[in-house]
């Protein structure tokens, strides 16, 4: 999913197995769960922290972003924003297994989870992986992809655009918008 400069991740829930299963539990009834990807700084700052705006380029500590959807994303989302992949189940396993390992976990074992988003419509979980100009949401997602497709290389991905190019550019039996 695309909006503006920033991708996430799409999962049908039913396609959560594992570990990674356990945000069925955190979002019942969801049909789809979103991941995404950012400097916690910046991605849980209010709308009006301006210093958090200053600082975002810099590196830091990241936060995977969780939203759930009661519908399929192309529904709830413009058009243009959403490029589906339909993933055989074992890429989509290699898909979970990969996000689910940048989760740094608490002693329960389930992702620590550090903030909550407005009406938590959102939740921020750390991640093990630091953000980076080099490694922000759009580099996270087409490498979190490449674990599950190999033909999508991440190396060079900085912006969204470049994100979905690849995979309209390598991809087009699967992609469509």
């Amino acid at each position: 999913m695309t909006t503006g400069w920033h991708t996430e991740i799409g999962v049908p829930a039913a396609a959560l197995r594992g570990p990674i299963g356990w945000f069925r539990t955190v979002y019942p009834g969801a049909a789809v769960v979103l991941f995404g990807y950012g400097k916690r700084t910046f991605f849980t700052a209010r709308a009006d922290d301006l210093s958090a705006y200053i600082l975002a380029p810099l590196p830091g500590r990241a936060v995977i972003q969780t939203m759930a959807l009661n519908v399929a994303p192309d529904r709830a989302y413009a058009p243009g924003q959403v490029t589906a992949i339909p993933l055989a189940p074992a890429a989509m396993d290699r898909l979970t297994r990969a996000i689910w390992a940048d989760f740094v976990l608490d002693p329960s074992g389930h992702p620590h989870l550090t903030n909550t988003g407005e009406g938590r419509v959102s939740l921020f979980y750390a991640a093990r992986s630091r953000y980076t100009l080099t490694h922000d949401c759009n580099r996270w997602s087409c490498s979190l992809l490449h674990s599950a497709i190999p033909a999508l290389p991440p190396e060079g991905v900085i912006l969204a655009s470049q994100t979905t190019g690849r995979l309209h550019a390598r991809l087009p039996p699967l992609c469509r918008n």
